[in-house]
């Protein structure tokens, strides 16, 4: 693994010898150490074990060691991806524009913002057991149905419509 650091004896070491955790307790003998980046490249620490004992990795330590920052590293950017869903659910949330999420094959509401509730009178629970027909009388089931194919052939990723919708 080229970006691993093994240090075999950190009391010969001179990038270590005078280090405190090897001159003092607890008396650090090895260390290796696999650096972790960012997908843009950035260093942001770096995992590492250490004894108080002389010793070298074996080739599968290394490569173990190199695969535990590999995946150390994913669920630091998943953990990131997560936050940042977080966030955008809760701006969501609070909205005061109407936002629906449908199934795409039932057609019942998902998910309806708190402006959707608020403008439509309806809560969560009721409108789960509506479509966006039952809300737009205007709207044409055969056109509506023609929308959602485009989504399920993978054509849109959304649709996106203005209505006049009636309240409960």
């Amino acid at each position: 693994t080229p970006s691993l650091l093994e240090v075999t004896d950190a009391s010969v070491d001179h990038r270590f010898r005078n280090n405190p955790l090897v001159v003092g307790a607890p008396g650090l003998r090895f260390y290796a150490g696999v650096p972790l980046a960012s997908e843009q490249g950035h260093r942001i620490g770096t995992l590492c074990v250490a004894d108080q004992t002389v010793r070298s990795l074996s080739e599968m330590q290394r490569a173990g060691l190199a695969q535990l920052a590999e995946v150390l590293m994913r669920l630091l950017e998943a953990r990131k991806v997560e936050r940042r869903a977080s966030r955008l659910g809760e701006m969501l949330d609070r909205s005061h524009n109407e936002i629906y999420v449908f199934d795409i094959i039932s057609l019942r509401f998902d998910y309806a913002s708190a402006g959707a509730q608020d403008n439509s009178g309806y809560s969560l629970e009721e409108l789960r057991e509506l479509t966006p027909l039952h809300l737009q009388p205007t709207l044409q089931a055969e056109a509506f149905g023609e929308a959602v194919k485009t989504l399920l052939a993978g054509q849109r990723k959304f649709v996106d419509f203005e209505a006049v919708c009636l309240r409960k």
